[in-house]
C-alpha cells in the first residue's frame, strides 16, 4: 500500500471512530462466538443437503476454513480485493487514476454506495449491511430453483416438492422481509429474520449473486470516478458528492464494464462458463433491491425518507438501460439467469411489504 492510500485508510477510520461507528464496520467477535457460528454453519449446510436431498457442497470449503479465517470473522478490508482487481481492469484498458480512493463501508441509508471528499482523497463508501441483505435476498430467491435430472429419452425429471421445502420456502420468504425490516429500520439486516444457511447449488448460486450485486455496486462508484464525475467541486464537511442522472447512467455502463472485467480475474468465477451471467445478475438483482426499497419508501407511510435514501434515477430506468447496453455488446443470452431469477423477487413485493407493515406495527406496540 502506498503512502498516500495508506494516509486515506487511516483518515477513513479514524472519520469512524470520530462519529462513534466503527463498532457497526469492525464488530467484535469472540473465540467462542466464532466457533458457535462455525458449528451453526455446519448444521445448518447438513440439514439443507437433507430437506433437498442433494449433497452438501459447503463440507469442502469448511475444510478449507480449518486453521484459517472462519466465516464469523469480518476481515479488516474486506473490499480489497474487489478494489484491486477494478484498478487493475482499469490499468489494462489505459485509463489513469484521478486520485487516491478507498472503498469502506459507511451506515448512509442510501442503498446505492456514495462517495464522500476527504483530506488525502476520495472514499467510496457501501451502506453498512449491504453485504448481508444481498446474501438474504439471493438465499431467498433460491429456494425456487428446482434441480432436475436428465431422464433417459433426453428430457427431464422435475422432482416433486417435498414438505420440507415448501416449508423452506415459507421461512425464506418471511425472514426476507424481517431482513429488509431491519436493514430499513436499524441498516443492520442481522437483527431481523436470518436465512438458512444452504450447502447446496441453491447456497452456491446465492453467494455468487450477492457478491456480484455488491462488486456491481462498487464498480458503478468507481465508474464514476474514473469518468471525473467526482473530480469537480470538492464539498467540505459531510456533504457526499452529488452526480446527476445523466452522469448515474454512464457509471452503470462504465461499472457494468469493469464488473465483466475484473471477472477475469477473479479465482472464484473465472472458470466458470457462465461468468458472464453471474456478473449481469448482481448488477439486475441490485437493480430490482433498490426497486423495492424505493416502493417501501414510497407506500409504507411509517418509513421516513431519512431511513432510506432515494437520489439516484428509478432503478427500472436504470435496468432497462443498461439491458440495452448489454444486448448490444453481449447479445439476449447473457440474461438467462436474469430471467430467471429477478422475477421471483417481484412477484414477493407485495407480499414483502405486507410483512413490513405488520413489524412495524409490532414493533410500535
Amino acid at each position: 500500500m502506498n503512502r498516500a492510500r495508506a494516509a486515506l485508510v487511516d483518515e477513513y477510520w479514524g472519520l469512524l471512530r470520530a462519529r462513534g461507528i466503527e463498532h457497526l464496520v469492525r464488530p467484535e467477535v469472540s473465540a467462542e462466538e466464532d466457533a458457535l457460528i462455525l458449528a451453526s454453519v455446519k448444521e445448518q449446510a447438513e440439514r439443507s443437503a437433507a430437506e433437498y436431498g442433494e449433497e452438501n457442497l459447503l463440507l469442502r470449503e469448511m475444510a478449507r476454513w480449518q486453521g484459517r479465517e472462519s466465516p464469523g470473522r469480518r476481515r479488516e478490508d474486506r473490499h480489497a480485493g474487489t478494489s484491486e482487481r477494478i484498478e487493475e481492469a482499469v490499468r489494462e484498458m489505459g485509463l489513469g487514476s484521478p486520485g487516491p480512493v478507498y472503498v469502506g463501508e459507511y451506515p448512509h441509508h442510501s442503498f446505492n454506495a456514495q462517495a464522500l471528499a476527504v483530506k488525502n482523497g476520495t472514499l467510496l463508501l457501501i451502506n453498512t449491511g449491504l453485504h448481508y441483505l444481498l446474501v438474504e435476498v439471493a438465499l431467498a430467491l433460491n429456494t425456487r430453483i428446482v434441480v432436475v435430472d436428465r431422464a433417459d429419452d433426453g428430457g427431464f425429471t422435475v422432482p416433486k416438492t417435498s414438505e420440507a421445502v415448501e416449508r423452506r420456502q415459507r421461512e425464506a420468504d418471511e425472514n426476507l422481509a424481517n431482513s429488509l425490516a431491519a436493514y430499513i429500520l436499524y441498516a443492520d439486516p442481522r437483527r431481523g429474520g436470518k436465512q438458512q444457511v444452504d450447502g447446496t447449488h441453491r447456497g452456491v448460486l446465492s453467494f455468487l449473486y450477492a457478491d456480484a450485486a455488491e462488486k456491481f455496486a462498487i464498480a458503478h462508484e468507481y465508474g464514476h470516478f474514473f469518468a471525473g464525475h467526482l473530480t469537480g467541486r470538492r464539498p467540505s464537511g459531510d456533504e457526499w458528492l452529488r452526480k446527476s442522472h445523466a452522469q448515474e447512467f454512464e457509471a452503470d455502463e462504465i461499472g457494468m464494464l469493469l464488473a465483466l472485467k475484473t471477472q477475469q480475474a477473479d479465482e472464484s468465477v473465472a472458470a466458470l462458463s457462465f461468468r458472464k451471467h453471474i456478473a449481469v445478475v448482481g448488477a439486475f438483482l441490485f437493480f430490482a433491491v433498490d426497486h423495492l426499497l424505493n416502493r417501501v419508501r414510497d407506500e409504507v407511510s411509517e418509513v421516513s425518507g431519512d431511513k432510506i435514501v432515494a437520489d439516484h434515477p428509478p432503478s427500472d430506468a436504470r435496468a432497462a438501460a443498461l439491458r440495452r447496453t448489454l444486448t448490444e455488446l453481449e447479445g439476449p443470452d447473457v440474461f438467462q439467469l436474469v430471467d430467471a431469477a429477478i422475477p421471483i423477487l417481484s412477484e414477493q413485493e407485495d407480499h414483502v411489504i405486507d410483512s413490513l407493515r405488520r413489524l412495524l406495527r409490532e414493533r410500535r406496540a
